[in-house]
């Protein structure tokens, strides 16, 4: 699987010009950029990626409390590296366990040693997740494997996560929407949302669950909500009222 990498930065310019930088590398993903520190903390907690690459200095939240967020919190903390115009903060970031410290402005080069920086303590952690799970069961384990099950007709059928359009609740069960057919799901939407968690789905409202990546339109509605318009059959769903604001962070739409 790439390396999925969020870019955190207020210069526009800088996240562009690192964007098309990493573009020429095929192991890496980038999953989006971001030009303040609040929505960039949030983009980490919903994204949860591999690799930050995280300005200092810029509004709301600095890099250097992201990265104390990061420190300090339970969900998945990815490999911070620093992109900053200011020499004087190195020690404060490798204090949260930055994996380097890069001064702007970048080239190629620059990138390509922190990539395989990064690369060898990814591989270090891949392979320390999986020596409990190959001691408690004696079977393979593939950790870039995600399939889920769904009922059909008698039959379960696994499905896989980017085929997937929507989950949805009703009538006291759960459902499944891919390729144009409804599968029933043995599992609520709450369980689903955390094993698709590195997958690219959005928890839009309580009784959705929608896959990023199959989002045609996002329309205004009444009362300061939003229309998502899925790619497969004009599918309207609405995003609660509490779930704007990180749609808002997720497609960089205006705040406000």
């Amino acid at each position: 699987m790439p390396l999925r990498i969020l870019i955190i930065d207020d210069e526009e310019y800088i996240c562009d010009d690192l964007n098309h930088i990493l573009q020429k590398f095929k192991d890496v993903l980038v999953m989006g950029q971001y030009h303040d520190g609040d929505s960039g903390l949030e983009a980490i907690k919903l994204f949860k990626p591999d690799i930050v690459f995280l300005d200092i200095k810029m509004p709301g939240l600095n890099g250097i409390e992201i990265g104390r967020h990061i420190q300090g919190s339970c969900f998945y903390k990815p490999y911070i590296i620093y992109v900053t115009a200011y020499d004087q903060f190195a020690l404060d970031a490798f204090k949260v366990d930055a994996i380097d410290y890069l001064l702007k402005p970048l080239t190629q080069e620059d990138i390509e040693k922190v990539l395989e920086k990064a690369r060898v303590f990814h591989a270090s952690r891949e392979a320390l997740c999986q020596v409990p799970q190959k001691t408690a069961a004696a079977k393979p384990v593939y950790p870039g494997l995600c399939r889920i099950s769904g009922q059909l007709e008698g039959k379960t059928h696994l499905l896989d996560p980017t085929r997937i359009l929507m989950a949805y609740a009703r009538d006291r069960q759960v459902f499944i929407y891919a390729d144009g057919k409804e599968y029933l799901s043995s599992q609520s939407l709450q369980e689903l949302e955390k094993i698709l968690e590195h997958q690219m789905f959005f928890r839009c409202h309580r009784n959705y669950l929608v896959n990023l990546l199959r989002i045609k339109e996002v329309i205004p509605w009444f009362n300061g909500s939003y229309l998502l318009v899925m790619d497969e059959k004009k599918f309207e769903i609405s995003v609660s009222r509490k779930r704007v604001k990180l749609l808002k962070q997720i497609f960089n739409l205006p705040q406000g």
